[in-house]
């Protein structure tokens, strides 16, 4: 029987763990939030930003058991935790298709009376390094060498995301400057880069948004390029949600390859 509410953690739907669960329902807490302020120097204090510290996430099950047959239950139970247990994971619901969540930490339900057959339990997971839900597949355009330095394109959510870039060095020669700016204000400058012909520079986020900056040579061979930056570089490259956000790449030489990002909504 395909349920109208499923998730799914790392890929295993939590109902094909055992038959005789039925998972009712999914939702979205508020998130946990930390506001910055400032003195005025009298009555009150100045706004200055918040921090958006953890999102949970939680899922509501029950055990389909109609009968006095506690250890099956408690088995069932058992079952479920070793699902959940299986962190950090991307957890998936069928609430919001194409989306999934980064989540490392379980909270378990407290198991009850294992008599009681119509017990309905709640299992948390909370969110930390990407307290967002974030799109599974990435929005993505094409850097040819004919373009000009400027791409416009439409970034899914409703909150900043980060970029995502694999450029190619096609000059045929060394680029040693480059600068990288988005819509939003951030911004990668690098000097000394040191890309050389048809090197290509990645820039990339794992699945807790640390970001990555490397040189891959013809060889298929990695170095780190992360000291490349200059100091008036952002922590982080990222871009506005919303239509005709632009990215624009000023380098000394021809560059071809594609920029992405997957949408976070907040």
């Amino acid at each position: 029987m395909i349920l109208m509410h499923r998730a799914a953690l790392g890929g295993v739907q939590l109902d094909s763990v055992d038959s005789r669960i039925m998972v009712k329902g999914v939702s979205t807490s508020a998130p946990r939030e930390r506001e910055i302020t400032s003195p005025t120097g009298g009555n009150g204090t100045r706004y200055v930003e918040s921090l958006r510290e953890s999102l949970e996430v939680s899922v509501r099950f029950g055990i389909r058991l109609y009968d006095d047959d506690m250890d099956d239950r408690e088995e069932v139970m058992e079952k479920v935790m070793a699902w959940a247990n299986n962190l950090p994971a991307w957890l998936t619901t069928t609430q919001k298709p194409g989306r999934r969540i980064w989540v490392e930490k379980a909270v378990q339900p407290a198991p009850g009376d294992p008599s009681e057959w119509t017990n309905e339990y709640t299992l948390t997971f909370r969110a930390y390094a990407i307290p967002y839900w974030q799109d599974s597949t990435a929005t993505s355009k094409t850097l040819a060498a004919g373009d000009s330095n400027a791409k416009t394109f439409t970034v899914p959510g409703n909150t900043d995301t980060p970029l995502n870039m694999e450029l190619t060095n096609g000059s045929g020669s060394t680029i040693n400057s480059m600068t990288i700016q988005a819509t939003g204000g951030s911004q990668f400058l690098f000097s000394s880069l040191g890309l050389a012909a048809n090197e290509k520079l990645i820039i990339s986020h794992d699945a807790r948004g640390y970001v990555q900056i490397q040189i891959k040579n013809t060889s298929n061979e990695y170095r780190d390029a992360m000291e490349k930056r200059a100091p008036e570089s952002s922590d982080d490259l990222t871009i506005q949600a919303g239509t005709n956000k632009t990215v624009t790449i000023t380098a000394g030489g021809t560059l071809t390859g594609t920029i992405s990002c997957n949408g976070r909504y907040a």
